[in-house]
C-alpha cells in the first residue's frame, strides 16, 4: 500500500476525532428523553450499559473521582447510578454529606465536603460525556436514609411515617428542591429517582402495618409531580426494587409485602421508567439462579410494554458464579431489549493502592465479569 502523505495523515486523523468526539458531545449537552418502551438522546434512541457506583463523591481526593469515571469510560459504560443523598447527625471533613441533622432542623451543606463534591463528579461526568441517576434519599440506614427523618421529626414512629407525616414530607421536599434546583440544567443528569429501594420497613424501625402499596404510590405521585414542577428537563423514577405483587406467585420477589407494586407504580405519569433490581440470594432464591433471574428480568419487561415506558434493571448482583449468572442474566436483557442495564457494582483501586469497598458484589476492571460489560455495550451501542 502506498504511504500517505501528511496532509492526507492529518486529515484521516482529524476526520477520527471529529467521528469520535460527536457522540461524545453529543451525550454531554443533551437531555435524555423517553420514546415508548425506551430512551431517547438528541432525537435518536438511547439504549445504554451502565454500572451503579455509590462512592465517587465519597472519595478523599479528586484525582480518585477522576478515576472512578476514567474507568467506566474505559468499560464502555455510558450511566452510573450514585447517590444523591448523605443525611448526617454530626459535621465530618472527609467524604461528603449533603444535609446535616440536629434537633429536628436540617442545614443543607454545600461547603467543601458536602455538594462541592457531587457537583465535581457531575462535572467530571459530563466532560466524559457519562449521565448519572441520582436518587434522593435511602430506604436503608448506610448514607442516613429515611430514619434519620423519621428520628429527627417523629422521634419513635414506625418508618413508613415517612411517606405519610407532614413534617417529613415537607422536609424532604426541601432537600429535593435544594439538590433538584441546583442541578436542574445539568445535562450530564439523565435522571432523579426519589429513594434507593423504597419499603414499608427500614433498616432498624418496622412498618406498623398500615404501609401498604397504595402508601408509596401516592407518595410517589406527589413527589415525582413536585420534582416535575421544578425541573422539566429531566426524567423521574422510583428507584425501587420491582416487586411485582401477582396475587397467584407466592414468591417471595413477587408479592407485595414490603408495599411495593411494581405494576401500580408504572402507571404513574409523573415516573418516566420503571426500575427493578435482581438479589437472588438476600431474596431467598437459590434454586437455577440465572434461569430465575432470566424469568424475573422477562416480566418486568413484559409490564413496561404494556405500559409503554422503559424498564431499566438498575441493579443485580450475585455473590457466587458471577461470571456464568451475570452472562445468563446480561442475555436475557439483551433478548428482552430493555431500556437499560446497571450492574452492582463496578469498583476502582485509588491511587494509594487500596481497593473501594466490596460489599461481595463488587466487580474490578481485573475480574473476569468485566467482559460481560464490554460485550453488552457492543450490542446495545449499534441500536441507537
Amino acid at each position: 500500500m502506498r504511504g500517505l502523505t501528511f496532509l492526507q495523515l492529518s486529515l484521516l486523523v482529524r476526520s477520527a476525532l471529529v467521528a469520535y468526539a460527536v457522540p461524545c458531545v453529543k451525550r454531554a449537552t443533551t437531555f435524555v428523553g423517553v420514546d415508548g418502551a425506551h430512551f431517547t438522546l438528541g432525537g435518536s434512541p438511547f439504549y445504554y450499559t451502565g454500572t451503579n457506583a455509590y462512592c465517587p463523591a465519597q472519595l478523599d481526593s479528586n484525582e480518585d473521582i477522576d478515576k472512578a469515571l476514567d474507568e467506566a469510560v474505559s468499560q464502555n459504560i455510558s450511566v452510573i447510578r450514585t447517590w444523591g443523598f448523605n443525611d448526617f447527625t454530626s459535621t465530618q471533613n472527609y467524604g461528603a454529606y449533603y444535609q446535616v441533622w440536629s434537633g429536628g432542623n436540617a442545614t443543607i451543606n454545600e461547603g467543601p465536603h458536602g455538594l462541592d463534591r457531587l457537583e465535581y463528579v457531575i462535572k467530571g461526568a459530563s466532560s466524559r460525556g457519562l449521565k448519572l441517576i441520582l436518587p434522593l434519599v435511602n430506604n436503608w440506614g448506610d448514607y442516613g436514609g429515611m430514619d434519620v427523618y423519621v428520628d429527627q421529626l417523629a422521634s419513635g414512629s414506625h418508618h413508613s411515617v415517612f411517606y405519610t407525616n407532614e413534617k417529613i414530607v415537607a422536609a424532604f421536599k426541601s432537600y429535593t428542591n435544594s439538590v433538584v434546583s441546583r442541578y436542574k440544567d445539568k445535562t450530564a443528569v439523565l435522571a432523579w429517582e426519589l429513594a434507593n429501594e423504597p419499603r414499608c420497613k427500614g433498616s432498624k424501625s418496622a412498618d406498623n402495618g398500615d404501609c401498604t402499596t397504595s402508601t408509596i404510590t401516592v407518595c410517589a405521585k406527589e413527589t415525582s409531580s413536585y420534582i416535575k414542577s421544578i425541573d422539566s428537563n429531566h426524567l423521574v423514577a422510583l428507584g425501587d426494587e420491582g416487586f411485582i405483587g401477582e396475587a397467584e406467585n407466592d414468591s417471595y420477589p413477587y408479592t407485595a409485602g414490603k408495599g411495593i407494586s411494581f405494576t401500580d407504580n408504572l402507571v404513574v405519569d409523573t415516573l418516566d421508567f420503571g426500575t427493578f433490581h435482581l438479589y437472588t440470594s438476600s431474596w431467598g432464591v437459590t434454586t437455577d439462579v440465572p434461569a430465575w433471574g432470566a424469568k424475573w428480568i422477562a416480566d418486568h419487561q413484559t409490564a413496561g410494554k404494556s405500559a409503554g415506558k422503559p424498564v431499566v434493571i438498575e441493579e443485580f448482583g450475585v455473590t457466587d458464579d458471577k461470571y456464568s449468572t451475570y452472562q445468563t442474566w446480561y442475555k436475557a436483557i439483551e433478548e428482552n431489549n430493555l431500556a437499560a442495564s446497571h450492574i452492582w457494582q463496578l469498583g476502582i483501586t485509588l491511587n494509594d493502592g487500596t481497593k473501594t469497598a466490596d460489599d461481595g458484589y463488587a466487580i474490578y476492571p481485573e475480574d473476569q465479569v468485566v467482559s460481560l460489560i464490554k460485550a453488552d455495550a457492543a450490542v446495545q451501542t449499534p441500536k441507537n
